[in-house]
């Protein structure tokens, strides 16, 4: 797990969807330089996909929750914003 991840597993954030597939893609962003999203490689999708899914079941405290459901609405999410 990366530090980013570790760090935002300390803070609790009652964020909508949007805002923390935003906060996802500036934290990606920040941590290595990314192409244009129309280039966007499938690695990097994904890896913006999964963070944006972590910090969705860390949004509802890692419970009750469907990892699942967390991937396709981070997914839906990231393509709206891209």
């Amino acid at each position: 797990m990366s530090s980013k991840l570790k760090m935002a597993g300390n803070s609790k954030s009652a964020a909508p969807s949007g805002v923390i597939v935003s906060r996802a893609v500036e934290d990606l962003k920040s941590a290595s330089p990314m192409q244009a999203p129309s280039a966007l490689n499938g690695a990097d999708r994904q890896k913006m996909i999964a963070t944006a899914a972590y910090y969705l079941a860390e949004k509802r405290g890692f419970n009750n929750g469907d990892s699942i459901q967390d991937w396709l609405e981070a997914e839906a999410e990231l393509d709206n914003a891209l």
